[in-house]
């Protein structure tokens, strides 16, 4: 599956059942000084040149060290320790490099303009750590009947963690990050009764919370969490669909002071639903609809922060990018050939190439616009090997207003839909193959 999806995928599927927003604003790119214009009014105004100063992130989040970052008209640096690089002199737009040659991994962020860009490449994180958890739920119904369970979820940021309670109450679970020795999260167990036939939940026994600190290489003995009572409501509306697409998946999920904490999907693919879900402190409903066609091309839309009682609330996935130029099967595939797709609304587009031999590097291309060539990389180590077949597809990210957005962590905010993230668009063209030149 596509990173972008997967990744999404990490972030919310928790603890399905049994058996089963408007856009973030661009921050502004940092500008020096501000100009007199020409016509005596004053005002600040683009610089001609920029001083660059960023930062390279793992799609964990972390730093990483020893990467080559090249600026067009720029002598290439490596990012130190901390991931960060910096160039002066810059002439704004400009197009911005940055290469695991180990890894044979590349991403190119397109007509930047940002002073202070953070990019993230798919490069490994080395060994997270890791704790262990354990402890027993009491209170609520017990013995539990056929159709019941007690839910459990750790969330902390950049991680997660889920189990299932046994008929005594006891669980067990491991959790994994990356960064400090230790994480502050919360635990949350939630027991509910569930439709067998649609896999969603039919009722809720109790909800129990409570801040946990986990050590690196520690199994914490967690005191007992008391369910106490809650009450539910609905969250009702429906999904538009693009023409030409169909609705192949929904779902409901319920996020816990703004993350994603529990996620079960509905098996019907009607546009309608109504979903019963419990009144907690800090929670809030998390509406999923996913959309595709014959032929390949699907879109995955996220709603968050939907109050419980909410009715009449409308999910509109957008139609995906589709691929124009060149046909599914192009061979003497140089760097003058452009490639080409539809535009997607109120988003970026992520042009990634992908070889069929370990041995040719994966590039991703970051733009707002609807074409790009292959990028020349022999000077930072990644030339594009002869006669090499690949494979090439669209992603698009939104809502995110151009690439200076993009060159953030917002571009992975709504890629893992992360804490407090209102809404996401995660879109995917239909993969085709091209053969490049001998």
């Amino acid at each position: 599956m596509k990173r972008l999806l997967s990744l999404l995928l990490c972030a919310t599927t928790l603890l399905a059942a049994c058996g089963g927003g408007d856009a973030p604003e661009e921050a502004p790119a940092p500008v020096a000084g501000g100009a007199v214009n020409p016509g005596g009014s004053s005002g600040p105004q683009a610089p001609s040149t920029l001083a660059v100063r960023g930062t390279v992130l793992s799609a964990a989040r972390q730093p990483v060290a020893g990467l080559a970052v090249l600026i067009v008209g720029q002598t290439p640096v490596n990012t130190d320790a901390a991931g960060r690089f910096s160039f002066s002199g810059v002439v704004p737009p400009y197009d911005l490099t940055v290469v695991d040659a180990a890894n044979k991994e590349a991403a190119v962020y397109r007509q930047l303009r940002r002073a202070d860009p953070t990019l993230v490449l798919f490069t490994p994180d080395g060994t997270p750590r890791a704790a262990q958890l354990q402890g027993r739920v009491t209170g609520g119904h017990s013995p539990q009947d056929s159709d019941e369970f007690t839910a459990l979820a750790f969330l902390a940021p950049g991680t997660f963690a889920q189990n299932a309670a046994d008929g005594a109450g006891g669980y067990r679970m491991g959790v994994q990050w990356y960064g400090p020795s230790t994480v502050d999260g919360m635990l949350y167990a939630l027991q509910l009764h569930y439709n067998a036939s649609t896999g969603l939940p039919s009722g809720y026994s109790g909800y129990a919370a409570q801040p946990l600190t986990l050590a690196d290489g520690a199994i914490s003995i967690v005191p007992d969490l008391g369910l106490l009572p809650i009450t539910s409501g609905t969250v009702s509306g429906a999904v538009s669909v693009p023409a030409g697409y169909a609705l192949d998946g929904k779902g409901v999920g319920i996020t816990l002071d703004g993350a994603a904490g529990y996620y079960f999907p509905d098996r019907s693919t009607s546009p309608g639903f109504s979903y019963l879900l419990p009144y907690i402190p800090g929670g809030q409903a998390l509406l999923r609809a996913h959309i595709s066609k014959a032929g390949g091309g699907a879109t995955e839309y996220l709603k968050a922060g939907v109050s419980v009682g909410a009715a009449q609330v409308s999910l509109a996935p957008q139609a995906p990018p589709e691929s124009i130029l060149p046909a599914d099967g192009a061979t003497r595939v140089d760097g003058q050939m452009r490639f080409s797709w539809t535009t997607f609304e109120r988003g970026i587009h992520l042009a990634i190439f992908e070889p069929e031999s370990a041995d040719a590097p994966r590039i991703t291309v970051v733009t707002a616009e609807t074409s790009t060539s292959l990028p020349d990389l022999a000077a930072l180590g990644l030339a594009l090997p002869p006669s090499t077949r690949y494979t090439w597809h669209v992603e698009a990210v939104g809502p995110l207003a151009g690439v200076d957005a993009a060159a953030s962590t917002a571009l992975l905010d709504l890629q893992t839909f992360a804490r407090g993230t209102p809404e996401a668009q995660l879109a995917s063209s239909a993969v085709r193959t091209f053969v490049t030149a001998p």
